[in-house]
């Protein structure tokens, strides 16, 4: 399954605060953790998607002191639009269950070797899973 996303631009807490306190923990259940920038990429998908059974899902973490979380993983490929020659890359759906994101279906953050964005505004992401395709009404 491929899914389309545009890329956001993020406040830069994943990269400056929360990634780097994170990733020594991560490290006990992604062992090539260190292969992965220190940040996220923003992403907006053009379909929503709901991670029930993740790849990965670590214990409760205390990245913060008095402060515990669930992290789930997601193994995915990346490539942006148009694809650059070393893509698709091995990425992951970063799954913060704390996040204030966390119940936003179209919104995730995905995890990657450095890429150069520049330029870029939209990528994909495709998932090698069996996925149930559900289907999704909005209100507005």
């Amino acid at each position: 399954m491929k899914i389309k996303g545009k890329i956001q631009k993020g406040f830069g807490a994943a990269s400056s605060i929360n990634i780097p306190k994170q990733k020594p923990f991560f490290k006990k259940y992604i062992p090539n953790i260190d292969s992965y920038h220190t940040g996220t990429i923003n992403l907006l998908l053009d379909a929503p998607l709901v991670i029930s059974s993740p790849d990965i899902e670590t214990e409760p973490i205390e990245w913060v002191k008095n402060f515990t979380e669930i992290f789930g993983f997601l193994k995915i490929k990346f490539e942006t639009i148009p694809p650059s020659q070393d893509m698709p890359l091995d990425a992951l759906i970063y799954i913060p269950y704390r996040s204030p994101y966390y119940t936003n279906h179209f919104y995730k953050e995905i995890m990657a070797p450095k890429i150069n964005l520049e330029g870029i505004e939209y990528c994909n992401i495709i998932i090698d899973k069996i996925m149930k395709e559900i289907p999704c009404f909005v209100i507005e």
